[in-house]
């Protein structure tokens, strides 16, 4: 059974699920003071969750959902949040799409006017982001933090981001695109987004034209990082922690763009288990090196997986040393 009359934190997980519709609605109805519910893998749960005429907790401030689009023919769409409003104090508010169809049929979109979303100041979008509801959800709300938007294809991050209709409040953004953007309007995109202060991106969206690095050196950036497979360019990294155009708000630059992990034996240079860093691209070793020394100078603090993959050859290369000296 669920806890009553708490405000802790609470993850929903699949237990629930041998239970019918009714009677999951009437566990979800103990959640009477619960602020923050994460409903992880179980897309039933969410999508009662969010049907309930009744909120779940009038205390409730985060709600994450995962949806399908077998029970909704465009997850994005605002009607089906109609319910949302009745959350007084709801304000970060995460949507996971799976299942979604290709494309949508207008005669089962909504007439209705559009449910009044602007309490919420934190969006989080992770799906198929192209398609028509995506700037109407947005538009919806007043998102002052936009913490993810995921999408497997850049139109549907540039589809998103021309959405927001106040730009220059948003002071955190996470871009996770795993197709690489056009530079250009990418580019003319980010340009609105003006008061950055945490940024994270990957993959596709961090182009190697140097008119972005100009972009991110504008900006009033706290807490910048560079997530798996970002392809970087070293001198625009560089121009971010060093010379006089660097970015002086910046605190801590993380560099997640390399990944390695220790193994559990080590018999020779060919024969282990272990998970070495993958140097491609511009900012390898050395790059990464410079870069924190720079960082230390002006007190960044340079920071990521990046920097553990070094610390883990090293101790790579010190076992296969003293394999050679025990030879």
């Amino acid at each position: 059974m669920l806890p009553n009359g708490t405000s802790a934190d609470l993850a929903i997980q699949t237990s629930l699920i041998q239970f019918d519709d009714e009677t999951l609605k009437d566990c979800l109805k103990t959640l009477s003071r619960i602020e923050y519910c994460n409903i992880e893998q179980s897309i039933r749960i969410s999508r009662l969750a969010i049907q309930l005429e009744n909120p779940l907790s009038l205390e409730m401030i985060n709600l994450y959902v995962t949806l399908s689009g077998n029970d909704f023919p465009d997850i994005f769409d605002p009607d089906n949040f109609r319910h949302l409003p009745k959350y007084p104090f709801l304000r970060d508010f995460s949507i996971t799409a799976v299942d979604q169809p290709f494309s949508v049929d207008p005669s089962k979109r909504s007439n209705l006017p559009p449910p009044d979303l602007s309490p919420i100041d934190s969006l989080s979008l992770d799906g198929k982001l192209s398609n028509a509801h995506i700037s109407q959800l947005i538009e919806c709300c007043r998102p002052l933090g936009m913490p993810i938007l995921n999408s497997d294809s850049g139109e549907g991050i540039l589809t998103a981001l021309k959405a927001v209709k106040s730009p220059w409040l948003i002071q955190e953004l996470i871009l996770r695109g795993q197709s690489q953007l056009p530079p250009s309007e990418y580019l003319q995109c980010l340009n609105r987004f003006v008061s950055i202060k945490t940024l994270i991106l990957t993959r596709g969206c961090v182009p190697l034209d140097p008119s972005f690095y100009r972009y991110l050196r504008q900006l009033p950036l706290e807490d910048l990082t560079f997530d798996y497979r970002s392809r970087l360019s070293s001198s625009g990294v560089l121009s971010l922690v060093k010379g006089s155009s660097r970015v002086e708000s910046l605190e801590q630059l993380q560099l997640d763009h390399v990944f390695a992990a220790e193994g559990t034996y080590v018999t020779s240079r060919e024969d282990n288990d272990w998970m070495l860093p993958d140097w491609e691209g511009e900012v390898r070793r050395s790059q990464c090196e410079a870069v924190r020394e720079a960082g230390d100078r002006v007190g960044v603090e340079v920071t990521g997986k990046a920097l553990e993959a070094m610390e883990i050859e090293d101790r790579f290369e010190e076992i296969i040393a003293s394999l050679r000296i025990e030879d």
